[in-house]
């Protein structure tokens, strides 16, 4: 399983003009034909939403969130219903990731990968080099991803 940051999505759906724009929608599409598993987590697509809430009305909002998993054909984690309540992180396990030098948006999704467990093989973001050192799975870039051919 892989799993996505909110970056990839962000300048997909909001940044067209972005340099990394074709770089990220190729990974994104490739994603989609490979028999690899996607996740993002809850806090990503509450980013996301967040994000886009400047420019989409109640309506639209409510779909993204609602429609978000299979767009992009990859699983929330916990699954996002809209009662769910956000996930119960231990307060000393985010100060031991910020003690490592990491913000505390990062800190929530590296919380978030480390309880996943073994079944995440590879971290991906436009910032991997914020979470290279936090996590025992590779963190890599889309391009870096594209690369090395996880993608099968």
């Amino acid at each position: 399983m892989i799993f996505l940051d909110s970056d990839l999505f962000l300048i997909d759906l909001r940044y067209r003009r972005d340099q990394k724009y074709n770089e990220n929608a190729a990974f994104l599409s490739r994603l989609k034909e490979s028999r690899l598993q996607a996740v993002t987590s809850l806090f990503n697509l509450l980013e996301v939403c967040g994000v886009l809430s400047f420019n989409l009305n109640e309506q639209q909002l409510g779909d993204l969130y609602c429609h978000f998993p299979d767009h992009y054909n990859l699983k929330i984690y916990p699954e996002a219903k809209q009662r769910t309540s956000l996930p119960r992180l231990p307060v000393e396990k985010i100060l031991q990731v910020m003690r490592k030098r990491a913000s505390f948006g990062d800190a929530l999704i590296i919380c978030t990968v480390l309880e996943l467990g073994p079944a995440v093989s590879h971290f991906v973001s436009w910032n991997a080099r914020h979470f290279v050192q936090h996590l025992p799975m590779p963190a890599l870039t889309p391009k870096e991803a594209l690369n090395a051919g996880i993608l099968v």
